[in-house]
């Protein structure tokens, strides 16, 4: 087989798609000259161009797994999105690392040892108190 060619018009007779018979391009031209088909009556050798229109090459390719084109643009667009969205929570981490914020658990530790040592040095004897003014 030459190369595949897409062409808006089946050109070289005939002029039409060999799998649905619809004669509304675009086309594939597989650039394909001469087929033997079995027919009720035998082989017959069909000769000219085989074109395939786009719709069944696109059910061709969904069919073997390829996504569709419209599926191509919205997979895209979400991967920009998502893309996006990671360079924005990256940026905040970064930030929040550069503040000095602490995880949740982290200050949970920090508080209870924190409340902990204060409470220790209160129950030293001879420790002043600060009185409520």
């Amino acid at each position: 087989m030459g190369d595949l060619n897409l062409v808006q018009h089946a050109t070289y007779s005939p002029t039409w798609c060999m799998a649905c018979k619809s004669d509304t391009g675009p086309f594939i031209d597989t650039r394909i000259e001469e087929v033997t088909i079995n027919t009720a009556h035998g082989a017959e050798i069909f000769t000219g161009h085989v074109y395939i229109c786009s719709s069944c090459v696109t059910q061709m390719a969904h069919l073997i797994g390829c996504i569709v084109p419209e599926e191509a643009r919205k997979l895209h667009d979400e991967r920009g999105e998502l893309l996006f969205r990671v360079q924005i929570l990256e940026d905040e981490l970064a930030d929040a690392r550069d503040n000095k914020v602490v995880s949740r658990e982290d200050f949970k530790v920090w508080l209870g040892e924190t409340v902990k040592a204060d409470a220790e040095l209160k129950a030293k004897p001879g420790r002043p108190r600060k009185s409520a003014e």
